[in-house]
């Protein structure tokens, strides 16, 4: 007979080796499947300063290395591998072909590169163009090079190539950086790194390898060409979800769906399949929000006063139902539900807040409702009304962090 597994945790970043840490504490016979990229996405960061105990910071691949031997002194079984289906029941396919049965699965694949999407792209990765600066810097030594972002991650690719490089481009669609304070500084002042503000990619120039790249200045609109020898794309993340296609409900951006039936769940539509959320290790130990607060303020959104009550019954917040006791529904759950919550249809299809990134503005702060009791605490404060700037729909690219 086949072992069973209590837990089959697919992914081996800080975010499924901490669940089978708990797991395997738990008496849960656990089993680790690596991905592609075995410790996940903080292998390839060059130091970690924002992990508490390390006064001076620690490599990415080494507090991955000892995280992983922390689960396997623990008793969990560690399997480097990708996983190609998992069929309800649970087994769990490897595309080595292997199947591992187990009685719940818990996903926590991270994501990978997000690309320009542009002609001979895709042809030249490997080639001068690149998603990982601490994977494939050291073929640029003494180079000239262009980082192509504006966040966090780009900052520490440009600061990582300026050590070895010869030169090296930054080029952010923008005319100030999405990152950290600290890592701005750092970039700024760092005399091999040149910003190209407002600057879009357009063009990938190369046969055999690049050769250069055309930008486009989107605020006068001039076109110029960059020579580089190489090419390091860092304007997000796409998840690693691919094979739950068609098992577990799915964003169209590939983000898992969470059940909407508990306030802090990691449940995802398929029982028994559960999500490791807050993949990025800062998050590991803090909740974080998606939403940019300038891009916010850019927006300039007119300020409306909203009825508490309606606020708390759009947004997946607890409220309190005529009978009592503590309930959370998404306006989405109602509406798919009309028989089944006829009250509550009727109340959403009244209200003409109908996506949940809409933002308040309450006490001089911003704050994204996002499930954290605060209009219910406003409710018991005896607030009736708040001041809200509701995002249109077709805005959310536009406030979204990437």
């Amino acid at each position: 007979m086949s072992e069973i597994y209590d837990t089959v945790i697919i992914g081996s970043g800080p975010a499924g080796l901490t669940a089978a840490i708990y797991n395997v504490r738990a008496g849960l016979k656990t089993i680790v499947i690596g991905g592609n990229i075995p410790g996940g996405q903080l292998t390839i960061t060059t130091l970690v300063e924002n992990w508490p105990g390390f006064p001076t910071g620690i490599g990415g691949l080494k507090l991955m290395m000892d995280m992983r031997e922390q689960v396997k002194n623990l008793g969990v079984e560690v399997k480097d591998g990708l996983v190609k289906n998992i069929k309800t029941g649970f087994e769990v396919i490897l595309e080595s072909g292997e199947i591992l049965k187990t009685k719940a699965v818990i996903v926590a694949v991270g994501a990978g590169a997000r690309w320009l999407t542009l002609p001979k792209e895709k042809e030249l990765i490997g080639k001068g163009i690149s998603g990982c600066a601490t994977c494939d810097g050291n073929f640029f030594r003494d180079k000239t090079v262009a980082v192509v972002g504006g966040g966090n991650t780009a900052c520490e690719d440009a600061e990582f190539l300026a050590k070895i490089c010869q030169k090296v481009y930054m080029i952010h669609r923008r005319d100030t950086l999405r990152a950290t304070a600290v890592e701005v500084e750092r970039v700024l002042k760092n005399p091999k790194i040149e910003m190209v503000w407002n600057g879009e990619v357009k063009e990938i120039i190369g046969d055999e390898k690049l050769n250069s790249i055309k930008i486009l200045d989107n605020k006068t609109n001039e076109e110029s060409v960059l020579k580089i020898d190489g090419l390091f794309v860092a304007i997000g993340r796409i998840p690693a979800t691919e094979f739950l296609q068609g098992l577990i409900n799915l964003r169209e951006d590939g983000y898992v769906i969470l059940a909407g039936d508990r306030e802090y769940t990691t449940m995802t539509s398929a029982p028994g399949i559960f999500v490791r959320k807050l993949p990025k290790i800062i998050k590991e130990v803090g909740f974080d929000f998606s939403w940019d607060e300038e891009r916010v303020w850019k927006l300039d959104l007119p300020i409306e006063e909203m009825n508490i009550e309606e606020l708390i019954w759009h947004f997946e917040i607890p409220f309190w139902r005529t009978k009592g006791g503590f309930y959370n529904l998404k306006p989405q759950q109602v509406i798919d539900n009309p028989t089944k919550f006829p009250e509550e249809y009727e109340r959403t299809m009244k209200s003409d807040l109908k996506y949940p990134l809409d933002i308040m503005f309450w006490k001089n702060r911003w704050l994204l409702l996002d499930g954290l009791h605060r209009l219910v605490k406003a409710k018991i404060l005896g607030k009736k009304k708040v001041m809200v700037r509701k995002v249109p729909i077709a805005a959310i690219p536009l406030i979204k962090k990437s």
